[in-house]
């Protein structure tokens, strides 16, 4: 995971960014709590099977470690990371979690070979390093660069929008810049 120093200059560009962009700790705590619900939506409905894979046979690890389901109250009651006047708490921003990802990514041919088995196509990505103090905004900012990167893509045609965010500030930010609807963004839930 990142080193304390790290996370706290994390910390301090994504409450930045929110000052900058007047997000209030209000909407943020409004959005965390939606991303919870999301997510417990999509557990109920069978959305993660298949996408979580134990890597034992026990139950617990086939599950999100971190799914609960906070009222308003509970998030509005948890005290700032940078007082006094901080908008980041452990409730609108996401912990470190142990995790990991496996993408196997083949040609069309194999795909074919292997009997055509479900899968996603790559139609394009991108990288976009960002600026110390910026790390908040590298979402935005990969994704302005992929949409100028392929002039057939254009933001009206982005039906969902998966992010792993640090903070609810930071989606906030991309839902905005991007004028995305709440469901097309994270429609599952999110790191929250």
């Amino acid at each position: 995971g990142p080193e304390p120093a790290d996370a706290s200059q994390a910390m301090a560009a994504s409450e930045d960014l929110a000052r900058q962009l007047g997000i209030t700790r209000d909407q943020q705590d409004v959005y965390a709590l939606r991303s919870h619900l999301k997510a417990d939506r999509a557990r109920n409905q069978r959305r993660f099977v298949g996408e979580i894979v134990p890597l034992k046979l026990s139950g617990d690890e086939a599950r999100d470690e971190s799914a609960g389901l906070p009222d308003m109250e509970d998030l509005a009651a948890l005290e700032p990371f940078l007082p006094p006047d901080g908008t980041h708490t452990s409730g609108n921003t996401s912990a470190l979690q142990d995790g990991a990802a496996l993408a196997v990514i083949v040609s069309g041919r194999m795909h074919v070979k292997l009997g055509s088995p479900p899968a996603l196509r790559l139609l394009a990505s991108s990288s976009e390093g960002v600026g110390p103090g910026e790390e908040a905004r590298a979402p935005v900012t990969a994704l302005q660069k992929l949409l100028r990167s392929c002039p057939g893509l254009a933001r009206e045609k982005l039906d969902i929008v998966e992010v792993s965010e640090t903070s609810a500030a930071q989606a906030l930010a991309l839902r905005d810049a991007f004028d995305l609807d709440d469901d097309r963004l994270s429609p599952d839930g999110g790191a929250l």
